[in-house]
């Protein structure tokens, strides 16, 4: 089911996308996504109406975040094959449910990968 971007999703993701400077990727106002199936991590697909053919593309950034329970966590920025926002992906190393949402002053190990864009 699609629903409207939190704010707390969308400070994330912009503040990912302030690392990787891509400004014209960032979120304005509002944005629709969905909850993926991921065990209740916090995992987020942005829709794109009218493109069927979306897929992986890359992960732009990669942070570290350690969860209140002292488990890491780790968060990407991915976009799909044409270059538009796709997933932030939240993985817990233990893979049970975020205790605590990050928040970028939380997090720490910041990997860029977007040395091509």
């Amino acid at each position: 089911m699609v629903r409207d971007i939190r704010k707390y999703e969308k400070e994330i993701v912009n503040f990912l996308l302030d690392k990787v400077s891509l400004f014209e990727l960032k979120i304005q106002k509002t944005a629709i996504v969905e909850d993926l199936n991921d065990g209740l991590m916090g995992s987020i697909r942005f829709a794109d109406k009218g493109s069927d053919d979306r897929k992986y593309g890359k992960r732009l950034i990669e942070v570290e975040y350690i969860d209140s329970d002292n488990i890491p966590v780790y968060i990407s920025l991915i976009i799909d094959n044409k270059d538009k926002l796709y997933e932030l992906d939240i993985w817990k190393g233990n893979f049970n449910p975020l205790i605590e949402y990050p928040t970028p002053d939380k997090l720490v190990d910041v990997k860029i990968d977007n040395a091509d864009l």
